[in-house]
Parts: C-alpha cells; structure tokens; sequence
C-alpha cells in the first residue's frame, strides 16, 4: 500500500482520499474518494500498470509502458463536474529518447 495523499482534486476546497494499492506485480489500484455532505463518495477506482503517478493541479497522471519500448502511455484523470467523478480526459503517447529506451518489458 502507498501513503495516502490529499489533494483537492474537484474544487470545492476540500482535499480528496487518493489510495494506491498494489496488489500485484507491476499492478496498482487507485482509488480516489471524495466526502459529499457526510457521505463518502468514490470518485476513482483504476487499475494501472504504472511507471509513475503524478498529482498535478486537479489531474491525476499515469504514465504506463506501451507495447513499443519506444514510447511511454499518459493517461490524464481530471474532475467532471456532469458525472461527479474523476473520468480519464486524454491518452497519449510520449516518445522516449533514445537513452530511455526500455529494450525488455518482461
């Protein structure tokens, strides 16, 4: 399990729960939940491969392996006011440079 962190990721002034479990191998649950009133809401619950994890501002950003070694995936979670929950907003590719190549992904 990672530490927890606290970060206001929707707004309104208030820090949400983002938990990270690792239950697996190179496997990692996120899982992000926000207080509404006095009920607990989940607002995130993401499996991810990941490199890394970054909180940014409100977004949450997961850089994952592709199936190229010669590129990393970016997966950016940002606040939807419509649905009340962190939703994926953009996948992109980032080309690695040539010292960063990952020559086995096993």
């Amino acid at each position: 399990m990672r530490a927890p962190q606290y970060r206001d990721l929707n707004g309104d002034g208030k820090e949400e729960l983002i938990v990270g479990i690792e239950p697996g191998q190179n496997v990692l649950v996120l899982w992000i939940y926000t207080l509404k009133g006095r009920m607990v809401n989940q607002i995130l619950d993401v499996g991810v491969t990941p490199l890394s994890v970054e909180v940014t501002r409100r977004d949450v950003v997961v850089r994952e392996p592709a199936e190229s070694p010669d590129y990393d995936i970016c997966t950016v979670y940002s606040w939807d006011d419509r649905s009340g929950a962190m939703i994926e907003k953009t996948v992109g590719f980032d080309e690695l440079r040539p010292k960063h190549r990952r020559r086995d992904r096993s």
